[in-house]
């Protein structure tokens, strides 16, 4: 599926996604191109995924933007066993009542403030790789901007990292052996 040069607001449900679910076995990939999703809600008491809720699929995104978009878990994404490759895209001033202020991203239930990683979001290394995103005034109970508990090594790169709040673990939380490595990014003003 492919969307390109496309606005989408105001989109609401009750579970998942509000924009778009997709919910089983059959392996979709799904490629954002100079895509705007705003003031998507998913209002459930567990509602996953304010935009988008994908689970076994793959996520391309570059040059889009995410903002005031709101669920209990994902305020934008919510992605489960889904690979993901996010460049060149902004995600602000979205929130998620407990997980994932802008990405909940899980193969089982965990945490997440703008990301949070399990076993996906892999380049085709095995390394879980943010490249040229500018993540600000999202928030979450859990990891203000990144939370993980995948085995596989995270790698932030050029990336704008700024006004993020969680209870716990402003920047990054983790809880697993794996690398995280920033490099060429600027990061100020997260609380926890």
């Amino acid at each position: 599926i492919n969307m390109n040069n496309l606005t989408i607001r105001n989109c609401y449900s009750s579970s998942k996604g509000a924009v778009i679910t997709k919910n089983n076995k059959y392996n979709v990939t799904l490629n954002l191109n100079n895509v705007t999703m705003y003031n998507n809600k998913v209002k459930g008491l567990y509602g996953e995924g304010g935009s988008l809720y994908l689970k076994s699929a793959t996520l391309n995104v570059k040059n889009s933007n995410f903002y005031n978009n709101y669920a209990y878990a994902g305020g934008v994404f919510y992605l489960y066993n889904t690979r993901a490759d996010i460049i060149n895209s902004n995600f602000y001033n979205n929130s998620a009542k407990y997980y994932g202020g802008a990405i909940y991203s899980t193969a089982y239930l965990n945490r997440g403030g703008a990301i949070h990683t399990t076993t996906d979001l892999l380049d085709s290394s095995g390394t879980t790789l943010l490249s040229n995103l500018a993540f600000y005034d999202n928030t979450a109970i859990n990891g203000g901007v990144i939370s993980t508990s995948s085995k596989k090594d995270l790698t932030i790169n050029n990336c704008r990292i700024y006004r993020n709040n969680a209870t716990y673990g402003a920047v990054v939380s983790k809880t697993s052996r794996s690398t995280t490595t920033i490099k060429n990014s600027n990061i100020w003003n997260n609380t926890a």
